[in-house]
């Protein structure tokens, strides 16, 4: 471990530090200048290397048996490569949030066929341009069948039929709202300055997107989805107990 941390901060030249919090700016570059401005640094760059596991291609689906009680879980994933500017990432933050919105409306709600059900993106841009859309949920095994229908059932109807004006109001507001109590959050001002130094985005970008999801329209939302969604990939894994059929 010691031999690590002297070759991780045997040169800081190409370090990015972010600090957060309420400083008292004299004090802080004191300490800056003393705890951070004496490590070795020089010229040299590092460059990541992609070990990540590639995600299948086209459609998979498995079927886990595992355990004994009598209850399941399953994810429905859809993902694909795709270029992940700001306005789009604030587009699909807002499908996800309407899609949010219908799934507990209609799979929890109205057939009463779960206690919970949401639906998480996952945008990123290292080591590649990202885009997952991920469907989780637990249920008793003899429902997944009508739990995944209902789900691509929905997501069809946004793409085809569009969401009402009242599901992008609320989504909007959702939104906004988080962007208004994150503002008090130093972890999250933490991981979206990291974010945006990674992106290699400019920091401004960050005050710029309660903008785009005020002024976003359901044309611009349904096409991002749609560019995502189509030719994409999607892979289900359920898992049953072991007596399951």
């Amino acid at each position: 471990l010691k031999e690590v941390h002297k070759q991780r901060f045997n040169n800081i030249g190409d370090f990015n530090i972010v600090l957060v919090g309420n400083f008292d700016n004299e004090k802080a570059v004191e300490l800056i200048s003393k705890y951070l401005g004496n490590l070795p640094a020089n010229n040299q760059k590092e460059h990541y290397k992609n070990n990540l596991a590639k995600p299948v291609s086209g459609t998979v689906k498995h079927k886990i048996n595992k355990g004994t009680a009598n209850k399941s879980f399953t994810i429905m994933a859809y993902h694909k490569k795709m270029d992940l500017p700001l306005k789009k990432r604030m587009l699909f933050t807002i499908f996800n949030s309407i899609l949010s919105m219908r799934l507990t409306k209609k799979v929890r709600e109205e057939n009463s066929l779960v206690y919970s059900i949401s639906s998480f993106p996952n945008m990123r841009k290292i080591p590649e341009d990202y885009m997952g859309l991920g469907v989780f949920f637990p249920s008793a095994p003899e429902n997944i069948d009508k739990i995944v229908a209902l789900v691509q059932e929905q997501v069809n109807d946004l793409i085809t039929n569009g969401a009402t004006a009242e599901e992008m109001e609320k989504a909007r507001k959702q939104i906004l709202n988080d962007f208004i109590e994150n503002k008090t959050n130093n972890k999250n001002w933490l991981n979206l300055i990291e974010s945006y130094v990674q992106y290699n985005e400019p920091l401004s970008n960050i005050n710029k997107r309660e903008e785009i999801v005020k002024n976003a329209t359901w044309e611009e939302v349904k096409n991002a989805a749609k560019e995502f969604l189509e030719n994409g990939n999607y892979y289900e894994l359920r898992l049953y107990p072991e007596k399951s059929e």
